[in-house]
């Protein structure tokens, strides 16, 4: 989150459609559609698919015709391996894929990292630490909002970017509170 991943995708489609190449973005159906501004016209130009699963879009016209298949929140993709290996490798296309690695208490999400060894070339984008501010790179997303639930869709109003010096900090101080809630509530 935070680290210009949608804004890289753009890159990507804009300078595959100045070449023609038709292109597909794929999309999670728990995705939002796309904000105001430059990257909703973008969007406008190219095919946006919302899908349950990526194998489903294999029997599209869309995906037979495109050349750059661009999947957006691949974390969320429970057949993202198989999907990304079958494009590349039997149907010739070129993927870009864009996610999360990383749960907010740094588990690993979704299939993103079983990609490393497939890929051919892999570019590990970073957010900037929200406390900070200096240009910290934050390789963590702090989630805020207390929840049981393991994902809670949200932006800056549920997540932010942390360096690994204010996660840990941050999550010590969680943990804390917490413990302190829990001796004084059984009194």
């Amino acid at each position: 989150m935070f680290s210009g991943k949608t804004t890289h995708a753009l890159g990507v489609l804009s300078r595959s459609m100045s070449i023609d190449y038709d292109t597909l973005m794929l999309v999670p159906c728990v995705q939002s559609p796309p904000a105001d501004g430059s990257s909703a016209r973008m969007f406008e130009r190219c095919t946006r698919l919302c899908v349950p699963t990526l194998h489903e879009v294999r029997n599209d016209p869309r995906y037979a015709s495109a050349d750059v298949v661009v999947v957006e929140e691949a974390h969320f993709f429970s057949d993202l391996k198989d999907f990304c290996l079958v494009a590349v490798e039997t149907d010739r296309k070129h993927v870009h894929v864009y996610g999360l690695d990383g749960t907010f208490d740094r588990q690993l999400f979704g299939q993103l990292a079983e990609l490393l060894p497939l890929a051919d070339t892999f570019e590990k984008l970073t957010a900037l630490c929200s406390v900070c501010r200096d240009g910290t790179p934050a390789q963590f997303s702090f989630r805020h909002q207390l929840s049981n639930a393991t994902i809670v869709l949200g932006g800056a109003d549920v997540y932010m970017p942390l360096c690994r010096r204010h996660y840990l900090d941050s999550t010590r101080h969680r943990r804390n509170v917490l413990t302190l809630t829990d001796s004084t509530s059984v009194k």
